[in-house]
C-alpha cells in the first residue's frame, strides 16, 4: 500500500522544490507524474523550466486527466511525485465542461462530485502501488472570495481535494516561503 505524502501552500511558496527533493532524498528511481498542458507559449516555458530542475534521473509522464487503468508501469517507481493536484482539477473540470458562465447550482454540485470521484478513484489507484506517493497542491483558498462562479466553483472543488488527498495522506507539509512546515504526521 502506497505511503501518501502531501505538500501544499500558495503560488510560488517553494512547494514543488521542496517535494522533488524530498522524493530524492528517498528514490532510487523517482517517477514524475506531470498533470500541466502546455497549451501556450508561456506555460510550456514553465514546464521546460520544472523539467530542465529535475534533470534526467526522473521518469516523466504527462497524465493531466489522472490514471488511467493502463498505468501499470508507475509500480516500477519507488517513490511518485504528482504535480500538481490543481491543474488536475481544473483539467477534469474543463474536460466536464467548457462553458461555465451560466451553470445551475445542480450542474455545479454535478461537477464537483464528478471531479472529487476522481480524485477519489485517483487516491484508490494510488493505494494498490509498492511506492512513495508525493502529491503537490496549490491552497487556494487564503485569499479574496473570487469575482466570478467559475473561480469560485474552482476555489471549492480544490479546497475539497486538498481536504481528500490530506486525509489519505501519512504525512502533510504546508510550505511558505520556501519553509515546509508539517502540519501531519
Amino acid at each position: 500500500m502506497a505511503e501518501i505524502i502531501f505538500v501544499t501552500g500558495g503560488s510560488r511558496s517553494g512547494k514543488s522544490k521542496f517535494a522533488e527533493d524530498y522524493v530524492l532524498e528517498r528514490a532510487t528511481n523517482p517517477a514524475y507524474f506531470a498533470t500541466a498542458i502546455p497549451f501556450d507559449d508561456e506555460m510550456k516555458q514553465r514546464v521546460q523550466i520544472h523539467q530542465e530542475r529535475r534533470g534526467s534521473i526522473w521518469t516523466n509522464y504527462a497524465l493531466p486527466y489522472g490514471l488511467t487503468d493502463d498505468d501499470n508501469e508507475l509500480s516500477a517507481h519507488d517513490v511518485i511525485l504528482l504535480d500538481c493536484l490543481t491543474l488536475l482539477v481544473f483539467n477534469l473540470m474543463f474536460l466536464i465542461e467548457s462553458d461555465y458562465d451560466h451553470l445551475s447550482r445542480e450542474r455545479r454540485a454535478e461537477i464537483e462530485i464528478v471531479v472529487l470521484a476522481q480524485i477519489k478513484k485517483m487516491l484508490e489507484q494510488f493505494a494498490e502501488l509498492p511506492s512513495k506517493v508525493v502529491i503537490v497542491s496549490n491552497e487556494i483558498g487564503l485569499g479574496i472570495v473570487p469575482e466570478n462562479a467559475l473561480s469560485r466553483l474552482y476555489r471549492d472543488i480544490v479546497g475539497r481535494a486538498n481536504q481528500l488527498v490530506a486525509s489519505s495522506a501519512k504525512n502533510v507539509y504546508f510550505v511558505i516561503s520556501g519553509i515546509p512546515l508539517k502540519i501531519k504526521g
